[in-house]
Parts: C-alpha cells; sequence; structure tokens
C-alpha cells in the first residue's frame, strides 16, 4: 500500500505529539496516533475497539470520514459535522492532523489544493468548542503562514 506524502506512521506520531504537548490525555493521544488507521488500512473501527476500548474508537469514528460520500465538498462538510457532535476531543484532534500537515506543507514546500485549505480554514472555523483551543490559534496561524508563504504556483491534489 502506498503512503501519501506526509502522512502514514510519521504523521501520526506527530499528531499524537502534538496533542501531549496541548495537554491532552492519553486516551485522546492514542486516538490522534490512530485517526487514519480507518480510512488508511482495512482495519475498522469495531478492530480499534477490540484492541483500545471504547472510547478511543468513539474518537477514532468521530474523525474518519464517510468514504461512500464520493464528491469532496460533501464528505468534508459531512466530516466536520461529524467531528463537531463526536465533541472537544474529536475536535481537538482535527485540529493537531491540521496542524502537523501544515507544518509537514509549510516545512517541505509541499503546494496544498485550494479546496483542502478551504476545508482547513472551514476545520479551525467550526474549533469553538476545542477543549485546547491553541490548536486552533496554531491551525490558524499556521494557515495564515502557508497562505503568505504562496509562491503563486498552481495548487495540487
Amino acid at each position: 500500500m502506498k503512503v501519501k506524502t506526509g502522512k502514514g506512521a510519521n504523521h501520526a506520531r506527530q499528531v499524537a505529539g502534538i496533542l501531549a504537548e496541548a495537554g491532552c490525555d492519553e486516551r485522546v493521544q492514542v486516538a490522534g496516533l490512530l485517526h487514519d488507521v480507518v480510512e488508511d488500512t482495512p482495519r475498522t473501527v469495531e478492530d480499534i475497539r477490540d484492541q483500545f476500548g471504547p472510547a478511543v474508537a468513539a474518537l477514532v469514528a468521530a474523525v474518519t470520514e464517510d468514504a461512500t460520500i464520493d464528491k469532496y465538498r460533501e464528505r468534508k462538510q459531512a466530516l466536520r459535522e461529524q467531528v463537531v457532535r463526536g465533541g472537544p476531543d474529536a475536535i481537538d484532534i482535527a485540529l493537531a492532523d491540521k496542524i502537523a500537515s501544515l507544518r509537514h506543507a509549510l516545512t517541505t514546500h509541499t503546494p496544498l489544493a485550494k479546496r483542502k485549505l478551504a476545508h482547513y480554514g472551514m476545520t479551525v472555523a467550526m474549533s469553538a468548542d476545542a477543549r485546547h483551543p491553541d490548536l486552533a490559534r496554531q491551525a490558524e496561524a499556521l494557515l495564515a503562514a502557508y497562505s503568505a508563504g504562496r509562491d503563486g504556483s498552481a495548487p495540487v491534489g
């Protein structure tokens, strides 16, 4: 299985580390470490529940997009709504994911698609109920830095 640039185990560890630095409890950190497992591997939410318990599984489920929704905008809108329903810890995980992805894009000069940046911005905008509001501030600052540093080349993705 091919791992997307900026994703995989290193990305997962970065998300968990961002959550740890923010002061999130171990359950949230574990869910952050596993946040892409259902989307990117054959594992299911039930597998996560069996191995890590219902609380971690519920958080992973809250941040896992519905692959049956074909249209990007609809899928991402549904994901954001699902994250909000998942509560403050799910919002923290979603923000940590965006922080890790933006840090990667900034350090590697990886272009991000306009629609992805729009999704990131809407994720930050819906984060008023985050348990750790500094995560929203970090994501917002990284989005601004990315936008300021763009060289005008066509986005990809």
